[in-house]
């Protein structure tokens, strides 16, 4: 048998039975507003891999901000470099 705990109150059932469990703070839920409530069941595997992805595209939209460039930008860059080298390569003395 089950016998009474001298403990805090326990909710009788699952879904409620003795409202002393939900740890409101107004008493009254007539404002809309809901204070700590129960959270709903979650898959831990699902919310961890969720998480994960949703760290890795945050991550990778930083990298393609920092780090991404076009094919053209890119070409133009190396482009722009080898001119630079080139031009630097003429005006060197020789001793």
């Amino acid at each position: 048998g089950h016998s009474p705990s001298l403990g805090a109150a326990k909710p009788r059932n699952r879904h409620g039975g003795s409202r002393s469990g939900d740890f409101s703070l107004s008493g009254n839920h007539a404002d809309g507003d809901l204070g700590p409530v129960r959270g709903e069941i979650i898959n831990l595997n699902r919310a961890r891999k969720a998480k994960a992805r949703t760290e890795a595209n945050t991550k990778a939209k930083e990298n393609r901000r920092l780090f991404g460039r076009t094919l053209a930008q890119v070409r133009a860059d190396a482009l722009e470099k080898q001119r630079n080298q080139s031009s630097l390569d003429g005006k060197k003395r020789e001793e």
